[in-house]
């Protein structure tokens, strides 16, 4: 009887022994305890049990902790009002679920969704995917009508600088039929051309940005534009061909010769003059002396933030600012947007996702002026625009990249 005593406590030893083993090799069939504990039977990991939550299943614990903010997610889709500050709600949940998913914690979350055998995860998130698309439906009008605000905003600010600039652009000779065209650009070279603005828009855009000495009217047989003259620098002209109310960019000019726009690399350059055109300094000679600078680094302004990274000619960049509970958020430190320098002080970044937008960085000394166009798609209601505007570098966070 001793030795039989004896005998089943060794069994019972070594079959712990073994248990310890199979959990150090990460081989316990957790699907199999979930099972388990679901149906009433016992378990041994008391971590496992400290982690169920009624209406819960019982998941490896990153699984479970992305689990549980879905969760959140969806009871709080379920719950909003179809309102304005509903509205703002649901893009802030979006914002998070598209984080989580496909964001910084990407890498954490498709380990956590490999280790869950039970596919509770994937079945989650599939879940509140469907819900925010219901939910996008009901906020359909809300957006619309935001989307019109902005856009008679919009409207009332060009009917402004029109008016404010009549006698300039009158003076400079066009005809009303080639001042009412409107400009296509070719933003880049994997899409087809774009609206800009009309062209007297653009005429009075340029008055308003102040950075031009002298702005005259330039022609050829088939074509016209205007020629641009800048304390200390050289002229610069854009020649446009019209097309039946439409213009397109067919040149460039130094004032006395024309070379012809050639290839679709050509109109993309451009473009890019033409946007910039509108994005000057007061005084934008001086500063061609911080033509060489690293310009990473943090920049701040009142509830705003944008994160630059230089190398080369390119700058990732993110941007963040918000208004009360309203936010603009444009890339993150996992994906930032990437704009490209197209001279030694501006760098402009256009969206490929067919919503145009764009944003130009100017830095100047120790600040950035950023302006960004139709951008709406990445902003609260309220906090459209609130990206724009004069930056302070923080030195303590500039980061020179390798």
């Amino acid at each position: 009887m001793r030795h039989s005593k004896k005998l089943t406590t060794a069994i019972c030893g070594l079959g712990l022994l073994l248990l310890g083993a199979l959990a150090n090799a990460q081989t316990i069939d957790i699907k199999g305890m979930a099972d388990a504990i679901e149906k009433g039977g016992k378990s041994n990991d008391s971590s496992q049990q400290s982690n169920a939550v009624e209406g819960q299943p019982i998941l490896e614990p990153r699984a479970q902790k992305y689990w549980g903010q879905l969760t959140s997610i969806e009871n709080q889709l379920v719950s909003l009002p179809v309102t304005n500050e509903g509205y703002v709600t649901y893009k802030n949940l979006f914002s998070e679920f598209t984080e989580m998913t496909h964001g910084k914690d990407k890498s954490s979350y498709l380990m956590a969704m490999t280790r869950d055998r039970s596919n509770q995860l994937i079945k989650k998130q599939n879940k509140v995917a469907g819900l925010f698309e219901t939910r996008k439906t009901e906020f359909k009008s809300i957006e619309e009508s935001a989307q019109n605000e902005r856009k008679d905003a919009s409207e009332k600010e060009m009917a402004a600088l029109l008016s404010k600039y009549h006698e300039q652009i009158s003076g400079l000779g066009f005809s009303d039929t080639f001042l009412k065209a409107t400009i296509y650009l070719q933003i880049d070279a994997a899409n087809q051309p774009r609206k800009f603005l009309t062209f007297e828009e653009w005429l009075a855009a340029i008055f308003e940005s102040g950075g031009y000495t002298k702005i005259t009217k330039i022609r050829t047989k088939s074509s016209q534009g205007i020629l641009l003259k800048r304390a200390g620098m050289q002229s610069a002209g854009i020649l446009f061909k019209y097309d039946d109310g439409d213009l397109f960019p067919s040149g460039t000019s130094d004032g006395e010769k024309v070379q012809p726009i050639m290839t679709v690399s050509d109109q993309v350059g451009v473009s890019v003059m033409l946007i910039n055109a509108t994005a000057l300094s007061k005084n934008p000679s001086d500063t061609i002396k911080d033509a060489h600078r690293d310009v990473s680094g943090t920049y701040e302004k009142r509830n705003a933030i944008v994160e630059v990274k230089q190398k080369g000619e390119q700058i990732a960049f993110s941007a963040n600012s918000s208004v009360g509970d309203n936010a603009c958020n444009l890339g993150d430190d996992a994906e930032p947007m990437v704009a490209k320098m197209v001279d030694s002080n501006r760098a402009i970044w256009t969206s490929s996702d067919g919503d145009n937008c764009t944003v130009i960085l100017n830095f100047k000394g120790d600040e950035l002026k950023l302006a960004s166009k139709d951008c709406e798609s990445s902003c609260g209601i309220r906090a459209v625009g609130s990206m724009d505007g004069v930056y302070k570098s923080k030195k303590s966070k500039t980061i020179n990249l390798k």
